[in-house]
């Protein structure tokens, strides 16, 4: 399970537009249970609860854990594919011609990014992972003045870091980091008379 998922396909929205399947969302977000535990939990019909079940996990925002044999019947375990969940900035977009569509999917690409960010800063703070002044998390904004070749070089080294990053990672690592970069260019060269 991972701790922030993004929605974003409208299906998935439409899904959890229901007040009792954001509630077996949020219960299954907490532990693996079968569609009777989420019933008892929420004081619902465990009948009522078989089709939102079925509904979540075909949208792809619960998924089956496990089943059980108890008694002649096979019971399933579900849980929730994240903690928490974030809209994509993407649902919200109107698109009007070919060149806005270009434009508008590498800008909701980076706000999406941005976003996600965001939010993954804000549950590490309330989670105390991030202590002010015993982790010093890297976070760097600035501009740099300089040839369109320095740019390139420091642009390859970037990658090169990144890809170092990525190399680094391991399922059983002990534990997980966030990791958002860009490199773009702000302006163009002051024209010089």
């Amino acid at each position: 399970m991972t701790d922030i998922y993004m929605l974003r396909e409208l299906e998935q929205i439409r899904a959890i537009a229901d007040p009792l399947r954001l509630k077996i969302l949020h219960a299954l977000s907490e532990q693996s249970m079968t569609t009777k535990q989420v019933a008892e939990r929420l004081g619902e019909n465990v009948n009522k609860l078989y089709h939102h079940v079925e509904t979540l996990e075909s949208v792809g925002l619960i998924k089956l854990t496990g089943t059980k044999q108890n008694r002649g019947t096979l019971e399933k375990y579900y849980q929730a594919i994240a903690k928490h969940f974030t809209l994509s900035p993407v649902l919200f977009e109107v698109r009007l011609d070919a060149d806005d569509a270009r434009s508008s999917t590498t800008e909701l690409t980076f706000s999406s990014a941005l976003q996600a960010t965001l939010t993954e800063l804000k549950e590490s703070l309330r989670k105390r992972l991030i202590k002010p002044a015993a982790s010093h998390p890297f976070f760097r904004r600035l501009h740099i003045r300089t040839s369109r070749e320095k740019a390139a070089k420091l642009q390859a080294q970037f990658e090169e870091w990144i890809a170092e990053c990525e190399k680094a990672h391991q399922e059983n690592g002990e534990r997980l980091y966030g990791v958002t970069a860009t490199f773009y260019p702000v302006a163009e060269p002051k024209q010089r008379d």
